[in-house]
């Protein structure tokens, strides 16, 4: 059976109901910064001037829970209704969708109202999101010389730990770092294949989020 899981729940086997339809999910929607300059041609786009990269607005997640069975009374449509609400209404949680479930959402959810129609009831779940899907594990590599690793998705600092002073580079950036765990702004795992070399063994940490 299709269903959500929010947290540690699954909407059908913990509660009992299911999806109407497939989760409606916005594409997330780059936030753009552009500067009126007269007597210049267009416009000056400082979008990325920040990052090198676009940055995104938050996404919508909408999806409808279908309680089908005829013989449940309005009291035990209305219990379940509220079980719902205790457990996530208004609380930011992970969101698993069905046709994804090596990645999860993040976001703050409400739990709409009972909907009551012939024979069955309804509820509207939203919830407003992060851009991004995020790897169910955190990637962690043990790196020593040189080695290509990947990034599925969008560019990442990520998190370095050293037993020993160190000299790092990834993808022709290089910086020396002492031993402890650090995250260097120069440093910057970009999507898709990366080139890594430190002078002694160290680990490697980052999430991969995509969209």
């Amino acid at each position: 059976m299709r269903n959500v899981k929010i947290g540690d729940k699954s909407t059908f086997k913990d509660w009992l109901v299911c999806l109407e339809s497939d989760p409606t999910l916005e594409t997330p929607q780059a936030k753009t910064n552009y500067i009126d300059i007269p007597a210049r041609n267009g416009s000056l786009d400082l979008s990325e001037a920040l990052t090198n990269n676009p940055i995104y607005n938050d996404r919508q997640l909408s999806f409808t829970l279908f309680l089908y069975k005829e013989w449940i009374q309005r009291e035990a449509w209305e219990a379940t209704r509220q079980t719902i609400a205790n457990y996530c209404n208004g609380r930011r949680m992970k969101i698993w969708l069905p046709s994804k479930t090596t990645h999860y959402l993040s976001g703050r959810i409400s739990v709409g109202e009972l909907n009551i129609e012939k024979g069955f009831a309804t509820i509207e779940i939203t919830a407003n999101c992060d851009p991004f899907f995020y790897k169910n594990d955190i990637t962690t590599l043990n790196i020593t010389g040189t080695q290509t690793i990947i990034n599925e998705g969008y560019p990442v600092i990520p998190s370095i730990t050293a037993t020993t002073n160190t000299i790092i580079t990834i993808n022709g950036i290089s910086s020396t770092i002492s031993a402890g765990t650090h995250k260097i702004p120069e440093l910057i795992i970009k999507e898709g294949e990366n080139t890594i070399t430190a002078t002694a063994s160290i680990v490697v940490s980052f999430q991969e989020v995509v969209q």
